[in-house]
């Protein structure tokens, strides 16, 4: 009786056995902490858990989930990039992850489910049978080489799949299972069996940030290169390290803020980078939303699956434009250009363009500037048939101001009222301020989302509404720096352009998209970060870079109860 289903079935143990975090956090994350604040997500303020030696200022070390899963995209990257080109390698319908209304999916919830391993031993198994099919591709040695070249096999990719160097008796216990595998079916199949443990160890399936003595404090624990090495190529490219990066940590070359900003600059010149900032920025405007968008198909009959996919097309090749170009905050929410398709140009009042696929056009100024203005943003956030100022409202309070509207009460029985003949959505609106239980929410909300009006629920600008001239003054409060009226969504666009507010917000988000919920940061990182980005006037890739370079970086905060590793 062959032994090798024995060895699966250990293999997927271990990665479902191990579904919990090295996280000391209690339940589910709360609201994004306030932006410019001082410690978020139970982070302490300035020098509460400070990095030994760090420079300017303390940093504390970043709330961080040290053992988290891949996603569903960086198990698919990962993988391919270790096997070269893997169409087909990865066929199982794994699940897609939520975010919810937050920006990133919480690490705390990205478990091995017995689902979830089972579908990654069915995923193992397909792709080691295919990568097996062209051995001298897979193999950094001579086939004939039998058990030596087993054994570099299981150095080598070893060390690649598990983003570090292996124990030798990690080796041996590769080799263990190369023989089981080979002693029923010969070299190819010991090879074989040796990769499908490889792709259900807990090393590969998650990413792991253990850390090490030196330079760690009883709050600050230092990551290893390689654990920095990995933390930067899945912020970056949501990958696993390249060669390069390896030979970086393998050097310890990773261990300044410079030299690992110098290797950032680098993967940001590769286009999965560009990729991974524009998923970022979709994430961050909620583009997402357009999965929960449900249309009249009566009313819009042209919205469906293929639309809705050039809306995200739209953006990524919209943000893509700008990073490869001048890379600022502002350009995002003032420029007057985006990319159409064929199902597109028809939104936007523009012709189609010739021989088919996506081209950029220019747009009318008075009409449309920037992401703010773009179809898929204001679709993805409108979810009913109408304009819906409220939720066009409350994706500009909370993911572009970073201020969260206070929840209604508890015993709060919304029972909207029925709509008057002849009234326009202004009108119905102003019964929010007649309601003292609405009124504290919906005035942080409804005054932006009215100057939404003269887009309708795909994003077609529009200059009437039910017969009667669209009304599309606004109005900001409670912000630090842009109260006040405005006309529309293209004035409300040039002041969110200069608010400070926004670029916090920003910072904010692209922080917690590094590091987790959790890590909100404290006084002294925000304050290299922002003047990092005031003084690259406001580009988004030196945000990114700045990230990279802080001292936290290269740090987790320790959990309590925790040993410092030998």
């Amino acid at each position: 009786m062959s032994t090798r289903p024995v060895w699966l079935l250990v293999s997927v143990g271990l990665a479902a056995g191990c579904v919990g975090t090295v996280d000391d956090s209690r339940g589910q994350p709360g609201p994004r902490p306030p932006t410019g604040g001082g410690g978020g997500g139970g982070v302490p303020a300035s020098g509460g858990s400070g990095i030994p030696g760090g420079s300017g200022c303390q940093e504390a070390a970043p709330a961080v989930t040290a053992v988290r899963r891949l996603t569903r995209d960086e198990y698919a990257s990962t993988l391919r990039d270790l096997l070269g080109d893997a169409r087909g390698m990865v066929t199982v319908p794994f699940p897609k992850e939520g975010a919810g209304d937050d920006v990133l999916v919480d690490p705390r919830t990205l478990i091995v489910s017995p689902s979830w391993a089972a579908n990654a031993m069915e995923a193992a198994e397909a792709a080691a049978k295919l990568a097996v099919a062209n051995l001298p591709a897979l193999l950094p040695c001579a086939p004939t080489g039998g058990e030596a070249c087993a054994r570099q096999f299981a150095s080598t990719l070893g060390k690649r799949a598990f983003r570090r160097p292996l124990a030798p008796a990690e080796v041996d216990a590769l080799m263990k299972v190369y023989a089981v595998g080979a002693e029923g079916g010969g070299f190819p199949h010991g090879i074989e069996v040796m990769l499908r443990a490889l792709l259900q160890s807990p090393s590969f399936l998650y990413r792991v940030e253990l850390g090490q003595r030196e330079g760690s404090s009883g709050t600050a624990l230092r990551l290893t290169p390689h654990e920095v090495a990995a933390r930067l190529s899945y912020l970056l490219w949501g990958t696993a390290p390249d060669q390069p990066l390896m030979d970086a940590a393998d050097r310890g070359q990773l261990a300044t803020g410079d030299q690992i900003a110098a290797q950032a600059r680098r993967l940001l010149g590769d286009p999965r980078a560009q990729e991974r900032l524009a998923e970022f920025h979709g994430k961050w405007l909620g583009i997402d939303g357009l999965d929960e968008v449900a249309k009249d198909p009566q009313k819009y009959p042209q919205y469906d699956d293929k639309l809705e996919a050039s809306m995200r097309d739209e953006l990524k090749l919209f943000v893509g434009d700008v990073l490869k170009g001048d890379g600022r905050l502002e350009t995002l929410f003032t420029a007057h250009f985006t990319y159409v398709d064929a199902s597109l140009a028809p939104l936007y009042g523009v012709a189609p363009p010739a021989g088919g696929g996506m081209a950029r056009v220019e747009l009318d100024p008075a009409q449309r500037s920037g992401v703010l203005t773009s179809v898929g943003i204001i679709a993805a956030h409108t979810f009913a048939d109408e304009s819906e100022p409220i939720h066009r409202g409350k994706f500009v309070r909370e993911r572009l101001l970073c201020t969260t509207p206070p929840d209604p009460p508890a015993d709060l029985m919304v029972t909207p009222p029925m709509p008057k003949p002849g009234l326009s959505i202004r009108e119905r609106l102003l019964e929010h301020s007649n309601v003292p239980a609405c009124r504290a929410c919906h005035e942080l909300m409804d005054p932006i989302g009215l100057g939404f009006e003269s887009y309708d629920g795909l994003g077609r600008f529009r200059t009437s509404e039910g017969g009667k001239p669209v009304d599309d003054h606004g109005s900001l409060t409670m912000t630090r720096d842009i109260d006040g009226p405005f006309q529309g969504a293209v004035e409300l666009a040039q002041k969110l352009a200069g608010s400070a507010q926004v670029r916090q917000c920003l910072i904010d988000t692209a922080f917690q998209y590094a590091h987790g919920p959790d890590a909100g940061g404290d006084a002294c990182v925000q304050q290299k970060l922002a003047q990092a980005f005031d003084g690259a006037r406001h580009d988004v890739r030196e945000l990114v870079i700045a990230i990279t370079r802080a001292d936290g970086f290269r740090y987790r905060r320790t959990i309590e109860g925790e040993v410092l590793p030998p």
